[in-house]
C-alpha cells in the first residue's frame, strides 16, 4: 500500500509542483504511469521508481544550487533583501500589535 502511495506522490509531485522544471515532460509522466501500472499488477518496480525519483530530486536540487551560487557571488544581496524585508515587516508588525492591544484592551 505504501509503495502505491509513493508512486502516486511521485506522479503528483512531478506534474503539479515541478511542472516548470527542465526535467518535467511527457516522457517523465509516461515513465511514472508505466511504473504505477506495473506496480498495480504486482511487478517489482521499486528499483525503477527509486532511480526515477532520484533523477527528479537531483534535477530539482540543481536549480536551488544554481540560485545559491548566484547569491553567493554577491553577498551584499543578502543584506539588501533583509533590509527590504525589514522595511515591509516592521510596519505590518506594529499595526498587528496595535490591533492585538486594542482587542485585549491593553491601550
Amino acid at each position: 500500500m505504501w509503495a502505491g502511495n509513493a508512486f502516486c506522490w511521485g506522479r503528483y509531485y512531478t506534474q503539479k509542483r515541478l511542472g516548470s522544471c527542465k526535467f518535467q515532460g511527457a516522457s517523465r509522466t509516461s515513465e511514472i504511469d508505466t511504473i504505477i501500472k506495473m506496480h498495480k499488477i504486482g511487478k517489482p518496480v521499486m528499483g525503477q521508481f527509486k532511480q526515477l525519483l532520484t533523477r527528479i530530486v537531483q534535477n530539482f536540487i540543481e536549480e536551488f544550487q544554481a540560485k545559491r551560487a548566484e547569491i553567493m557571488r554577491d553577498p551584499s544581496y543578502i543584506s539588501f533583501v533583509l533590509q527590504e524585508g525589514n522595511e515591509v515587516a516592521r510596519p505590518n508588525a506594529i499595526e498587528t500589535l496595535s490591533e492585538v492591544r486594542k482587542a485585549l484592551r491593553f491601550d
